[in-house]
């Protein structure tokens, strides 16, 4: 599978806001004003132009698709390096 560039990624993001968008016939001006965003950056979105990633939230979930951030979470990565560190810093103690 062909790894997608960002500015695919861009658009394939800003399609599927569109869909959803029309899908519950929604206008651009009513969702922009519900999200709390401008239209221009709406528009933005919807064809890949670039959006900033709380205009992407906000306009998510104003449409009501938070469990697709939900679906966006990193998996654990197993092991904090903050912890490496908090071992570090304690008292060694002599072995008996």
């Amino acid at each position: 599978m062909q790894r997608r560039s960002s500015e695919e990624w861009l658009a394939t993001i800003g399609e599927g806001v569109r869909e959803h968008r029309l899908l519950q016939r929604v206008t651009q001006a009513e969702l922009a004003d519900s999200a709390n965003v401008s239209v221009n950056a709406l528009q933005n979105l919807e064809h890949g132009r670039g959006a900033a990633l709380i205009t992407l939230i906000k306009v998510i979930r104003a449409l009501d698709l938070e469990d697709w951030l939900d679906g966006l979470s990193l998996p654990d990565a197993g092991f904090n390096p903050l912890d490496a560190i908090d071992r570090g810093n304690r008292k060694r103690r002599r072995a008996r």
